[in-house]
């Protein structure tokens, strides 16, 4: 089975280049199997993808790119290649989930909450990922 899998770029700290492809098995199987295996070569560049969440009935792939807070279209080319869809929407500081009604007449990208504080210089933040089945 094949897996799109999300995380931060280097915008945000992280070392990912946009949306990777994992394997569990053989890619075309319809369950997880065997082992899991990451394809060197990314799906699409983007900064930070934080979140994927696919469209309910179409090739395209919505992504929270959380760094430049904007939510980013993604249309599947291929078994593993997609290319921009239109242009990012403004999501707000910080977008990171996105949540695609079932009929695809909404998609919601809520922003993350402040970090809670203990201490005032303590600036941590979460680090996350999202994998996507596709």
């Amino acid at each position: 089975m094949r897996f799109f899998l999300g995380g931060y770029s280097a915008d945000m700290g992280g070392r990912a280049e946009g949306v990777g492809t994992l394997l569990a098995g053989n890619a075309d199987d319809v369950s997880a199997g065997g082992e899991l295996a990451r394809r060197t070569e990314v799906a699409v560049r983007a900064d930070s993808p934080s979140w994927l969440a696919w469209h309910p009935t179409l090739p395209v792939v919505y992504a929270a790119l959380e760094g430049r807070g904007v939510v980013q279209a993604y249309r599947r080319i291929g078994d593993e290649r997609f290319v921009p869809h239109g242009g990012a929407l403004e999501a707000g500081e910080a977008v990171c989930h996105i949540a695609v009604a079932a009929d695809a007449t909404v998609a919601r990208a809520p922003r993350a909450l402040p970090p809670a504080r203990h201490d005032r210089d303590d600036r941590s933040r979460a680090r996350s990922g999202a994998v996507l089945a596709g």
